[in-house]
């Protein structure tokens, strides 16, 4: 019997970094969306009460919850305002503990010049949005690397792409708490995207990974930065991007606000 336990646990070892298809308790293949559904660029969060939700955002404005227990997609909605959302920034609220009590969770989704704080009730089946304002800078950028930590509550953005396929080494910072960016003075090495972050368990280092070149040529990248580098008081020219952002920002709204009176006064021009 020792030699069984001993062979059993040797083959739990061995198993491990193994991919296996995904399948139900009769050992058959369990498909996640529809025949219409695209999922390339698509990214996803695993959340709810029990940690048992795969909630998926993908093109054009889709948002879907597979259920991981009852192996089948319980909801499907519409992202509003995004257009087309493929390769993008889609991460869970660090305060989801206190959330599921009340069975909620709450996430954070940005794609390109669009954000929006996405919360689902479990109780209810129901998603709920609220927009969010993207730093100028980051408005054309997509497929980046990007990670949620801890450390103030933040999410980093390493690298980019656009649609003219210019490659970025910036590296930028979103505030949760206080819905606030930063384009840091400090950037990448070298330009980069499409490649993968990741948080080291500690929550002290950021690894990318992988992803392609200025030229599109497929890189080996593996590079480690310390997480606190980033949390740093801000530089001077930072302090002064900071300001330019706030003012396009007000000018942003104003020009919104003028539209809408302009609006309603061709409206009445109408009547």
């Amino acid at each position: 019997k020792d030699d069984e336990t001993d062979g059993n646990k040797t083959e739990e070892k061995n198993a491990k970094n193994e991919w296996k298809p995904f399948t139900n308790d009769k050992m058959e293949p369990v498909s996640i969306g529809r025949n219409k559904d695209n999922f390339w660029g698509a990214s996803t969060v695993i959340g709810g009460s029990k940690n048992h939700l795969l909630f998926i955002t993908y093109r054009p404005r889709n948002i879907a919850v597979f259920d991981l227990h009852q192996l089948q997609c319980i909801k499907y909605d519409t992202l509003p305002s995004v257009n087309s959302a493929f390769y993008h920034c889609f991460v869970s609220k660090m305060d989801n503990e206190k959330d599921k009590q009340s069975n909620k969770q709450e996430m954070i989704l940005f794609c390109r010049d669009k954000g929006l704080e996405v919360q689902y009730d479990e109780n209810s089946n129901t998603f709920y949005f609220e927009t969010l304002a993207v730093c100028s800078s980051m408005r054309l950028l997509y497929s980046y690397a990007y990670v949620y930590v801890n450390v103030n509550d933040s999410i980093l953005f390493f690298g980019g792409h656009t649609p003219d396929s210019d490659c970025s080494k910036a590296v930028h910072k979103y505030s949760i708490t206080t819905k606030e960016w930063i384009k840091f003075e400090q950037t990448l090495p070298n330009p980069c995207f499409a490649c993968f972050g990741i948080v080291s368990s500690d929550n002290k280092s950021v690894h990318l990974l992988g992803g392609r070149s200025e030229e599109s040529s497929v890189s080996m990248m593996h590079m480690k930065t310390d997480v606190n580098e980033w949390m740093k008081t801000e530089t001077a020219l930072e302090r002064q991007w900071l300001t330019e952002e706030k003012e396009r920002h007000e000018l942003e709204k104003l020009k919104i606000a003028i539209d809408q009176v302009e609006s309603i006064v061709e409206l009445k021009k109408l009547k």
